[in-house]
């Protein structure tokens, strides 16, 4: 029997038919596209119903201080730049969705965004304005040694740069600067220009006519040895780092969060030996978790207590930036660009209405719900709208502050001539 041959008008209903039912597939499926398994690939393709399509590249070999190398290219002109507004690091403990202080534009093409993450490898969830998320599991960070040990002066260890902070590798004080005044490199406990202050500690006048940081062969030492440098007013400070040589200078408030930043994020910086579980340690800050105990002096010397160590990325320990003498910034704000409370109180942690012209970043830790509990420190604010009286930037917190010092503690109540308590600072440079 002789077959019919099926019209043309029925295989073009049956071509219909089967497109329909594919296409119905396809939007179903998407709807089920979770997020953990857009995580496994490094090409990223979201379906909507709206027909939004969006091609991201994670480029893991050129991830590096604190930046992520993300390709946008959507396939059609319809979509162009979004905004990314917020990030989160998928990790237990779970962090919350930090929200950029402004919207990052992402433009078509290759992006880096400087998100400040200074971890080996993370998972990662970006939020964009368009209520899209994307994640990926497994990235990795670069560290290129710009510098190593070798590059920085006696004392001086390297730090990672972190694009977030614009900051590029520098080095910094291992320890506060401390002064030599018999020229052997290590701090002194015995020199000429020594006098009891009003906290009763054995320390360095700072007047620059009967202790000159250059007279007599003296000068701004790091070594574990010797009397914290204290007791001089933010310009001595800034003078006597700069008396050192060329590129060196007081450590600037965006070199200090690169460090503390870096630090938060890893394990053997946190009493619990995770990062979350305990307190951030806090050195030598008087009675609290993460603390030893305090004295009618600031400590010096070797075999110190480690709680007052910090180790970064690449390996470099810091000591006492928490705690012993708190230590000047070269960071000078108006009040009236301060962070604002929620209440007329000066101390306070998470009680923030605005954080100021700075923005938060200028301030705190990566994880928004950390706060003094697990040892970052209190900040102290003299906001006054309108204000145009200048506060500097003190940080760390001294021996006796408790739980007010931490490696984010910061007190913004001193005029930057202010020399009636016990401010210590160290020194950065970048090597030529």
């Amino acid at each position: 029997m002789k077959q019919k041959a099926i019209s043309p008008l029925i295989a073009t209903i049956l071509l219909v038919v089967v497109a329909v039912v594919l296409v119905t597939i396809v939007l179903n499926w998407s709807d089920d596209f979770t997020q953990s398994s857009l995580g496994k690939v490094d090409k990223i393709k979201t379906y909507k119903k709206s027909d939004a399509q969006y091609y991201t590249y994670f480029d893991n070999s050129r991830n590096r201080h604190g930046s992520i190398y993300l390709s946008w290219n959507p396939p059609n002109a319809k979509e162009e730049d979004i905004n990314l507004i917020g990030f989160r690091l998928v990790e237990t403990p779970q962090m919350p969705i930090y929200y950029l202080d402004e919207p990052y534009t992402m433009r078509v093409g290759s992006n880096q965004i400087p998100l400040g993450i200074m971890d080996d490898s993370f998972d990662l969830a970006l939020y964009f304005d368009n209520n899209t998320m994307f994640t990926k599991e497994d990235l990795q960070m670069n560290f290129p040694a710009n510098l190593s040990a070798s590059d920085c002066p006696n004392g001086y260890v390297p730090v990672p740069g972190n694009a977030f902070y614009g900051t590029s590798s520098f080095c910094v004080m291992k320890y506060e600067a401390k002064m030599d005044e018999d020229g052997d490199g290590l701090g002194d406990t015995n020199a000429t220009c020594q006098y009891s202050s009003y906290f009763s500690y054995n320390t360095w006048e700072h007047d620059a006519s009967t202790c000159s940081y250059t007279e007599n062969n003296r000068t701004i030492v790091s070594s574990a040895e010797g009397y914290p440098v204290t007791d001089l007013n933010l310009n001595e400070a800034q003078s006597a780092c700069e008396s050192l040589g060329n590129n060196y200078h007081l450590i600037t408030n965006e070199e200090w969060m690169t460090i503390a930043r870096n630090a938060e994020r890893q394990p053997e910086n946190w009493t619990g030996g995770q990062v979350g579980s305990g307190v951030i340690k806090r050195g030598r800050a008087g009675t609290c978790d993460g603390c030893y105990d305090n004295g009618e002096d600031p400590d010096y010397g070797t075999h110190r207590n480690e709680l007052a160590k910090l180790v970064l990325s690449n390996g470099s320990k810091i000591w006492d930036l928490s705690g012993n003498v708190a230590e000047w910034n070269d960071k000078i704000l108006q009040e009236q660009y301060h962070p604002q409370p929620s209440g007329s109180k000066y101390w306070f942690e998470d009680e923030i209405i605005d954080y100021g012209s700075e923005g938060r970043s200028a301030y705190t830790s990566l994880n928004l719900d950390y706060n003094t509990d697990h040892g970052l420190g209190y900040l102290y604010s003299k906001y006054s709208s309108g204000d145009d009286y200048e506060r500097a930037f003190r940080r760390g917190g001294y021996w006796h502050r408790g739980a007010n010092a931490g490696l984010f503690g910061l007190l913004l109540y001193d005029h930057p001539g202010s020399r009636d308590y016990p401010f210590g600072f160290r020194c950065s440079v970048v090597p030529s």
